[in-house]
């Protein structure tokens, strides 16, 4: 997986693996970006991660039908935006030792291919994997009826490329595997 794409401000990169981790844990909603018959579409999806052998996966769910579904037939290409809200900050004139504003922030963008997860084990383990994300402490989680899931559309969306920028920098540490 490529995990930059050129940024201006290198010294506001995130090039750790354990950073993009850490940032997918703590969140649950993306910005995700979709083509409708040649013009852009994007919504707000609730995602959980999956690391599968050193590789980053998110899992998305919706209705089986609707616009989103019908873009994703046309074209499966998306890219996610991640914004890490624990992260978010604004610090006012004044405040800072140079005296400008800026937003502290910690962001991820992914590009890459969403494939729709048929009925069955695959599909009970993408709620499973969704659950236990949202319960975010681990343990034992209720599986949704057969007839829920069976309404259900399982996305799983596998990037290309991972970028990730933060102000402030953060400062470079051992790399962890994702």
């Amino acid at each position: 997986m490529e995990k930059s794409s050129g940024m201006r401000r290198k010294d506001r990169e995130i090039l750790d693996p354990g950073i993009f981790r850490e940032i997918l844990m703590a969140n649950n909603s993306a910005y995700v970006s979709l083509v409708d018959n040649g013009a852009p579409y994007g919504i707000m999806m609730n995602y959980a991660p999956r690391f599968l052998g050193g590789e980053i996966q998110l899992l998305f769910h919706g209705a089986q039908e609707g616009r989103k579904i019908d873009c994703l037939r046309q074209c499966p290409q998306a890219c996610v935006f991640i914004n890490d809200r624990q992260a978010e900050a604004v610090s006012l004139q004044g405040e800072r030792p140079s005296g400008r504003t800026t937003t502290h922030y910690r962001s991820l963008i992914l590009q890459g291919t969403m494939h729709f997860l048929p009925d069955g084990e695959e599909k009970r383990l993408a709620a499973q994997c969704f659950l236990q994300h949202f319960a975010q402490g681990g343990g034992e989680v209720e599986m949704p009826p057969e007839a829920m899931l069976a309404k259900t559309a399982f996305l799983l969306f596998r990037p290309a490329s991972i970028t990730g920028k933060a102000n402030p920098p953060i400062p470079p540490r051992e790399a962890a595997r994702p």
